[in-house]
C-alpha cells in the first residue's frame, strides 16, 4: 500500500470503501480483528422513488422559505430553524416513538416521518415498490402543496 494510505484515516475509509463495495471480508489494526459484513439496502428502484419524492417535497419547502426571507441571511437562519426543528420531531435524529405523542402527532404533517416510515419498511422490512405506495403518494402530496405554496409565494 503506498504510503499515504497507512494514515489512519486512510486506512478506514479504504476498509470502509471495501465494507460498501463488497460486504465480506475483514481487517486487523492494533492485534484486533474487525469483521466487514454485508447491509442490504432493499429494492433500489423503491429506495430511488422514496428518495426523488423526498428531495421534491424538501425542495418545495425551500422555495417557500426562499419566498419568506427578504436577504440571504434571514433565508439561511430560516432553513437552519425549520430543517433542524423539523428533523427533531419527524424522528430523523431518534425514534419517533420515545416522543410525546402530541409531537408524535405534529410529525404526521412533515415528509421527513414518512419518508423515514419509507426507508425503515425498504431497507428493514424488506419492502418493494408496491409495498410503499401510500407513502410515495403523502410525499408526492406534500411536494405538491410545498411548490404551489412556494411558487404562489414568490409572484
Amino acid at each position: 500500500m503506498p504510503n499515504h494510505y497507512d494514515t489512519l484515516l486512510h486506512k478506514h475509509s479504504f476498509y470502509e470503501v471495501c465494507y460498501v463495495l463488497d460486504g465480506t471480508g475483514h481487517y486487523i489494526e492494533n492485534e484486533c480483528t474487525y469483521l466487514l459484513k454485508s447491509v442490504s439496502w432493499g429494492d433500489p428502484f423503491a429506495v430511488i422513488i422514496l428518495v426523488s419524492l423526498f428531495l421534491l417535497a424538501i425542495v418545495g419547502i425551500g422555495l417557500m422559505i426562499a419566498a419568506l426571507a427578504k436577504t440571504p441571511e434571514q433565508q439561511m437562519a430560516l432553513g437552519n430553524l425549520f430543517v433542524i426543528a423539523t428533523c427533531m420531531v419527524s424522528g430523523m435524529y431518534w425514534p419517533i416513538e420515545i416522543e410525546p405523542k402530541l409531537m408524535q402527532s405534529v410529525a404526521e404533517f412533515l415528509p421527513q416521518k414518512w419518508a423515514m416510515n419509507g426507508f425503515t419498511d425498504i431497507i428493514a422490512n424488506g419492502a418493494h415498490i408496491s409495498d410503499v405506495l401510500g407513502i410515495y403518494g403523502i410525499l408526492l402530496a406534500f411536494a405538491a402543496v410545498f411548490f404551489a405554496a412556494g411558487v404562489k409565494a414568490l409572484r
